[in-house]
């Protein structure tokens, strides 16, 4: 479905976006699961890793780095694609630029924050304080996330 066609009145509620988050994550747990199996979960931490092995650490380190880029770029290049990971397909919610066409730059900008759940909760502070359906990157990106949902009719 082309953006362009889409009404961009029609936000999409924080629980559908939650919902479809999860969903992508879920998926992303399941695809990188092999990466689990490198024996480094009993090495919780860098510190710990760092004084049982300098090698133990650069290999934590690097496989968190690859994770990350995975997150990154799937969430990205799907958005940037088609406006959608499979997550917010499932909840028919999708990714708009508020400019004509949405960039891979656009795309990454808004997704920057998610290589940790730290960034974003931050991120996502502008959508609680301000009540407003964006995150800050989001703003900067001038992208928001619209329903599919056919509204009612009341």
């Amino acid at each position: 479905m082309k953006a362009d066609k889409i009404m961009k009145t029609n936000p999409a509620s924080l629980w559908m976006r939650i919902s479809a988050y999860l969903i992508d994550i879920l998926l992303l747990a399941v695809v990188m699961y092999p990466i689990r199996s490198l024996n480094i979960d009993y090495y919780s931490s860098f510190l710990h890793a760092a004084s049982k092995s300098p090698l133990l650490a650069w290999n934590l380190f690097a496989i968190s780095m690859i994770t990350a880029l995975i997150i990154l770029f799937y969430f990205s290049l799907l958005e940037h694609k088609t406006g959608q990971t499979l997550g917010k397909l499932l909840m028919k919610i999708m990714v708009v630029s508020k400019n004509k066409r949405m960039t891979f730059g656009d795309a990454l900008l808004r997704n920057v924050s998610k290589i940790h759940l730290i960034f974003l909760l931050a991120d996502c502070l502008n959508i609680l304080i301000n009540r407003s359906n964006q995150r800050y990157l989001e703003k900067y990106s001038n992208t928001e996330v619209i329903s599919l949902w056919a509204k009612s009719k009341l």
